[in-house]
């Protein structure tokens, strides 16, 4: 049998361990996305009430991106108009636009043609409106979005303006108010100032209005489609009274102490229900307030010193909270894993279940995981031309005088994978040994060309075109066609 030249195709695939690190200042223009076309996943990001696009810092876009490999971001801005209801043209319409604009770039840029959104606050309920196309002005953009997470939206309200908490805690709620007129605020509460500027933002504005509980606009507003992918979260922290620092009563949640849990679970858990619809509870921490002072709170006076305020999250710092951010770039990497194209290698150099010609085979895996490859020429038993992604971990091979490609190479992937790899017998770079020896009882690994490599490692020929390479009890690359070889 002849023996694979392999030792050049590691050397080709690994390479790319050596890259050196891009600069901060280029890292950080990855993040975000390409205006005239983008492959990667776009993620519009959009704030809420009297806010802007600044609520999302550069951690943030850090996080939501995953450090821009596979998805990018860009953040819609209605600033100017943010404290109008979300059917005002400059929001819920024009957000349905700015969608419509980056779905296109997303197409041109050979990505799905989708976008994925993360909104905080009332930009939850903008994208109501966004993807509803009577509201959005006849815009009918809810096909160009693949999935939608909120961070503390109101979607019946705001328990700064009454809402469905318990009595006792809905009272304390209300005496946010009363908290946020103490003198000293910023030394015995700093996390809650910004809950306090909210409050006074809220006023009197067309929103404002909006966010009580079961007014003509919240009940007004279109749902999002049934069975529409969404992930609500919703912040909760728990009012508790004390008695000489000890814990005396659980009074119950008071969400991100803006809006109620509920509220942000309402439009996943008894709209858009179905099992592309998820909700979860972020643990915030405790606000614990002596007894004798929860008396005097809901009466509306009470001593700084007699409050304990121990909270990690709360609905205004909900954007840059890695609380919040990660679930959230999780779900947008299952998005993008659910959307990812899949690539088949079969025995015999096939791809996609046939044999493809040079070109066709570039132009497929340009397609699909990039147009950033490397070609090089080299002889082995006549001149063969090179075509490697190494950031995929793809190696192709074709000899000129051949049309066809005459094999291929998988190995592991120096960057997240923009593409589903897998061999015609189910098998990714990255299984299990003994899925090997599962789907091949009777074929005995043996040294193969590690007869001739300093890796200690172990070979598998299910047949004579068809090779799988294991390192350390997984498989570490894998082949398929006549690959350059030695008598």
């Amino acid at each position: 049998m002849t023996r694979l030249l392999l030792v050049l195709t590691t050397l080709v695939l690994t390479a790319a361990a050596m890259v050196v690190p891009a600069s901060s200042a280029s890292a950080s223009y990855r993040l975000y996305c390409n205006p005239d076309g983008d492959s990667r996943q776009i993620v519009v990001l959009v704030h809420g009430f009297n806010s802007s696009p600044g609520t999302w810092d550069d951690t943030s876009d850090e996080i939501l991106t995953g450090g821009g490999d596979d998805s990018c971001v860009v953040k819609f801005d209605y600033a100017d108009w943010s404290t109008n209801w979300v059917t005002n043209s400059h929001i819920g319409p024009e957000l349905a636009t700015f969608i419509e604009t980056w779905s296109s770039t997303s197409s041109a840029g050979g990505g799905t043609g989708k976008v994925v959104i993360v909104a905080h606050s009332m930009g939850g309920l903008a994208a109501r409106c966004a993807l509803d196309v009577q509201c959005s002005d006849g815009h009918d953009v809810a096909d160009k979005v693949a999935h939608i997470t909120t961070l503390g939206t109101p979607n019946t309200g705001s328990s700064l303006r009454g809402s469905d908490l318990t009595p006792t805690a809905n009272q304390v709620a209300k005496g946010l108010s009363a908290l946020c007129r103490l003198p000293n605020l910023a030394a015995v509460a700093a996390n809650l100032v910004g809950i306090c500027q909210l409050i006074e933002d809220l006023g009197t504005s067309e929103a404002t209005k909006a966010f009580t509980p079961d007014s003509p606009e919240l009940r007004a507003l279109p749902h999002l489609p049934d069975n529409f992918p969404l992930y609500a979260m919703a912040g909760q922290v728990n009012l508790r009274t004390s008695l000489f620092g000890h814990v005396v009563d659980n009074v119950g949640s008071i969400g991100d102490l803006v809006v109620g849990v509920t509220s942000a679970h309402d439009e996943a858990t008894t709209v858009t229900t179905g099992t592309d619809a998820d909700t979860a509870t972020i643990a915030c921490g405790n606000l614990d307030i002596p007894s004798t002072a929860s008396l005097l709170l809901l009466g509306g006076t009470f001593a700084a010193a007699d409050i304990w305020i121990d909270i990690n999250c709360h609905h205004v710092n909900e954007t840059t909270s890695d609380l919040f951010l990660y679930p959230a770039r999780h779900r947008i990497q299952d998005t993008i894993d659910a959307t990812a194209p899949t690539i088949v290698f079969g025995p015999g150099a096939r791809i996609n279940g046939a044999l493809l010609t040079e070109t066709d085979a570039v132009a497929l895996l340009t397609n699909t995981i990039g147009s950033d490859f490397e070609q090089f020429e080299e002889y082995c038993q006549g001149p063969i031309t090179f075509y490697s992604w190494r950031s995929q971990g793809v190696l192709l091979e074709a000899y000129a005088e051949e049309p066809y490609v005459s094999s291929w190479t998988l190995s592991e992937p120096s960057e997240p994978a923009l593409a589903d790899l897998v061999t015609a017998d189910g098998v990714r770079v990255g299984d299990s040994e003994s899925k090997l020896v599962s789907l091949y009882p009777d074929i005995p690994p043996g040294k193969g060309f590690f007869d001739y490599s300093p890796i200690d490692g172990r070979s598998y020929f299910p047949d004579g075109y068809y090779y799988f390479v294991t390192v350390d009890g997984l498989v570490e690359s894998a082949a398929g066609g006549g690959l350059c070889t030695w008598g």
